[in-house]
């Protein structure tokens, strides 16, 4: 029972919900995008490598290149717009995607014990019962995103908010990519995934 409790405690926090609304802007025709520049306004650096990479490898399944913000500027380093411009003719970015976290917090929930009936199994007339599981506190954690592509001359075209439940950072950033792709795709941005 001890391990089937512990399978169901790790499939709790390695796993990530995520809901999502997103929406085009009317006043900008939907440009051809091939390479999206992914900047991710998250937590400390390492967490920003994390979501920057995982939401690359997730556009690079559509027709798509997705091209860390980190892979091609410095974090020690500011750039005037100049510069930067510079980079990004040079590594041909026509799209920016910008995730910024907007909020997280906990919720707590009480998993109730499960009882098992010993009169059943036995065949008592006795009808004890004894606990299967100890009640348990779970804490979720609630992430909300807003995330924006931009077109080349960094108009917003399409925007989206979310709101994950994860408590594993790689789940959460994977799965609110998932729907963003989803999203992408059904909002007209890009088409299917690469074949």
């Amino acid at each position: 029972m001890k391990k089937l409790s512990l399978i169901f405690l790790l499939f709790l926090t390695s796993c990530a919900s995520t809901s999502i609304i997103s929406s085009t802007n009317p006043d900008f025709e939907i440009p051809k995008l091939k390479k999206i520049l992914v900047i991710a306004s998250c937590g400390d650096l390492g967490e920003r490598i994390q979501a920057e990479n995982i939401f690359a490898k997730e556009l690079d399944r559509l027709e798509l290149e997705g091209v860390p913000y980190l892979s091609i500027f410095s974090p020690d380093e500011h750039y005037g717009a100049k510069e930067a411009k510079v980079l990004l003719d040079k590594n041909e970015i026509d799209g920016t995607l910008v995730i910024i976290r907007t909020d997280e917090f906990n919720t707590h929930k009480y998993l109730e014990p499960e009882y098992f009936n010993l009169a059943v199994m036995s065949g008592w007339n006795d009808m004890s019962y004894q606990p299967m599981m100890k009640g348990a506190n779970f804490a979720k954690e609630v992430s909300k995103y807003k995330i924006s592509l931009l077109n080349r001359k960094r108009k917003r075209i399409w925007t989206a908010d979310t709101t994950t439940e994860g408590r594993k950072q790689s789940a959460v950033y994977k799965s609110i990519a998932k729907s963003v792709v989803k999203n992408l795709i059904k909002d007209g941005i890009t088409t299917e995934q690469k074949k």
